[in-house]
């Protein structure tokens, strides 16, 4: 018989932090409401053709980070129509604490599936956090699409953006820091 186990104070696990699109902050280029498939829902629409639209927030690395390790953002996102064709969409970010900052874009190039409402989630090159990988960080971001550099001329769908992280489980003993003994 065959035993799987699971040491929860060794195991590294992965979580997952998700926005919902709806409910960030603005920019000047906002994207559109429309309706999801046909139905009253309503989903922020990422305009293709030459106008860029963009929308931005704020989150802190969680307790149950697992310090040091990188963040791996994502987008799910569903084509309009069935054209095929490319998403340009860009992730810039400031992240910083203590004084500490780094700050950047992350490009990523989705192919349409050529399917209308195919929910698609694609990845972002991995961001490693060097000495900022701490909880308590703060994570700027502004998420948009630059259709002057994609070929998809339909609308890009967003249902969540966010990041995969390693967790470490447990959490933190004080307040602001991992420091501490866990029995």
């Amino acid at each position: 018989m065959e035993t799987n186990i699971f040491d929860y104070h060794t195991a590294l696990l992965w979580k997952d932090e998700n926005f919902d699109i709806a409910s960030l902050r603005t920019t000047a280029g906002v994207p559109d409401l429309i309706a999801l498939d046909g139905t009253a829902i309503q989903v922020p629409a990422f305009d293709g053709g030459t106008k860029v639209e963009s929308i931005q927030g704020v989150k802190e690395l969680n307790h149950d980070y697992k310090e040091g390790t990188p963040l791996r953002f994502h987008i799910h996102w569903m084509p309009t129509t069935a054209d095929a064709g490319t998403v340009a969409w860009y992730l810039t970010y400031y992240i910083h604490s203590g004084g500490v900052k780094i700050t950047g874009t992350l490009p990523l190039v989705a192919t349409a599936s050529g399917i209308a409402w195919k929910e698609q989630r694609n990845d972002f090159a991995s961001l490693d956090l060097g000495a900022l990988g701490k909880i308590g960080t703060q994570i700027h971001f502004l998420l948009y699409r630059d259709p002057t550099t994609d070929t998809y001329a339909s609308d890009g769908a967003v249902a969540t953006f966010g990041y995969h992280y390693q967790t470490d489980y447990r959490g933190s003993i004080q307040i602001a820091s991992k420091t501490g003994v866990f029995l």
